[in-house]
């Protein structure tokens, strides 16, 4: 019988892992006695389980197996990858400076960004701080964000060297003279018969090369609103257009039966709507969730292509006009389906939203719905 203990064991042997790998590790087959085991322990918290998934699944971890979370950040998306390495490299960054897109990222990658704050004027500044970083260390890194003057100059290493050498110089003893000693008679010289000139042995004694010294670096200043570099993505910009017309066909019988997944969700108009497009276009709904009725809906959707169906996570808003941060927070919010997204709105986009899916939200398809 696998017991509580045994599955401590391999999570210390073997953590940061995965609950299958656990299973396997024990040699067991029944997936639901392994879960049960690790949610007991993790609400005793005896483990720790991350908030990113590794295929769909929470990774576990003993207390002190946290920097051993970096060789799963592969795992995350591809703009939170990019911010938690930006992180990595910059250690603090200040909320207000970031774009609204890191913004959302930085409060997604939980597992490898702590905040703290600072008080500045009386108020709080809000800050980031890599997840392995001491909060005291990340404090005098964002003071001296805000206050880029007061940081203390490294020595350059030409100078630090010199000044090592003078002090050294003023507590070492005086060196004295050396005491003369007569000269070793001297060897008789080599004589050349052709020449008949006297070659005297020498020794030529060359200089050791001086390296040159460094070029000294300009001590930057650091920027209040200290940004994260993130290289833009290289895939193609997405375009808003209607979904075309599929060439392929799924069958009668597969779009009736998707009446079954609204089951539990409550009737509304912009839900009938929703039904009426995916009849249309004959897309099969596997799963259909209610977040607020007559508003906000999310599906698992099959769309047919010319090479079969196509599984998209769907996020349906019915709102006006969409926000920048409306579009960011949905994109981020599909991400967790690791699945081809897309938006379908029954309101405008805004400009600055529409420029942000041109511009980061590579992959994510938004379709207008009409009226039905």
């Amino acid at each position: 019988m696998v017991t509580q203990d045994d599955v401590l064991r391999v999570i210390s042997q073997r953590g940061p892992i995965i609950p299958n790998e656990v299973r396997k590790a024990l040699g067991v087959q029944d997936n639901f006695l392994v879960g049960a085991l690790l949610s007991e322990l993790k609400s005793f918290g005896k483990i720790h389980m991350t908030a990113m998934r590794m295929g769909g699944s929470p990774i576990y971890y003993l207390l002190g197996q946290e920097p051993k979370l970096v060789n799963f950040i592969g795992y995350l998306n591809e703009k939170d990858r990019r911010t938690a390495e930006a992180l990595q490299k910059h250690q603090v960054v200040q909320d207000k400076g970031q774009s609204p897109l890191i913004r959302v990222s930085l409060r997604t990658i939980k597992d490898f960004s702590s905040s703290f704050s600072i008080k500045e004027n009386g108020e709080d500044v809000l800050f980031w701080r890599w997840y392995l970083l001491d909060e005291e260390q990340a404090k005098q890194k964002a003071y001296y964000i805000l206050h880029p003057e007061k940081k203390p100059v490294a020595l350059d290493p030409v100078q630090k060297t010199a000044s090592q050498v003078n002090e050294s110089a003023q507590h070492s003893p005086p060196i004295m003279p050396a005491k003369e000693v007569a000269p070793a008679p001297q060897a008789q010289p080599i004589v050349n018969q052709e020449s008949t000139k006297t070659v005297a042995p020498s020794v030529e004694q060359k200089p050791l090369p001086v390296p040159p010294a460094p070029q000294k670096k300009e001590v930057q200043q650091t920027v209040l609103s200290q940004k994260l570099s993130i290289q833009e993505d290289p895939r193609p910009q997405i375009s808003v257009t209607p979904l075309e017309k599929p060439t392929a066909v799924v069958s009668e019988q597969t779009i009736s039966s998707n009446e079954g997944v609204y089951a539990e969700l409550d009737s509304s108009s912009f839900l009938s709507s929703l039904k009426r497009f995916f009849t249309a276009k004959k897309i099969a709904v596997l799963l259909a969730k209610q977040l607020r009725k007559n508003a906000d809906y999310e599906f698992i959707i099959a769309v047919p292509s010319p090479v079969g169906s196509v599984r998209f996570a769907c996020k349906a808003k019915n709102k006006k006009k969409l926000s920048e941060n409306d579009v960011v927070a949905i994109y981020f919010g599909l991400q967790q389906y690791r699945l081809p997204t897309m938006l379908i709105s029954t309101g405008d986009v805004a400009k600055k939203a529409q420029d942000r899916l041109d511009k980061d939200l590579s992959g994510l398809t938004l379709v207008q719905l009409e009226e039905q």
